[in-house]
């Protein structure tokens, strides 16, 4: 076949491709296809990425494993750090403290100068 021949054939095929046209029903079950070609095509090369994933931890998850075997199984377990628990009337005596040092510095005036009595909770919405 000669480029003169299929320069020949274009304007036929040209014009018959003009005068077919599809209904609205035609094209969309073309376009409906396509887009369920397209999801299968998707579906199968992440089923292929997929398989060859298991496949490559299968192969090189094993070199993990005996690393993970040749590990001392059992290391002395040292004695856990004593434990300071603070009775109520520390931890009041802390948050009065606290609270203490925060008025006097907002006033600016010494600690001595006022005494907490009571305290509660404001919650604010």
């Amino acid at each position: 076949m000669y480029l003169s021949d299929i320069l020949a054939a274009v304007p036929e095929t040209v014009e018959a491709t003009a005068e077919t046209t599809l209904s609205i029903g035609e094209r969309v079950s073309k376009g409906l296809g396509t887009s369920l070609l397209g999801m299968a095509t998707i579906f199968v090369m992440l089923t292929v990425l997929f398989i060859m994933m298991k496949l490559m931890s299968a192969v090189f998850g094993k070199n993990d494993k005996k690393a993970e075997k040749s590990v001392p199984a059992a290391l002395p377990e040292k004695a856990p750090a004593p434990v300071t628990v603070q009775t109520e009337a520390e931890d009041e005596e802390e948050t009065v403290a606290a609270i203490v040092a925060a008025i006097s510095a907002c006033t600016g005036s010494s600690p001595a100068s006022f005494r907490v009595v009571s305290f509660k909770r404001v919650y604010f919405n």
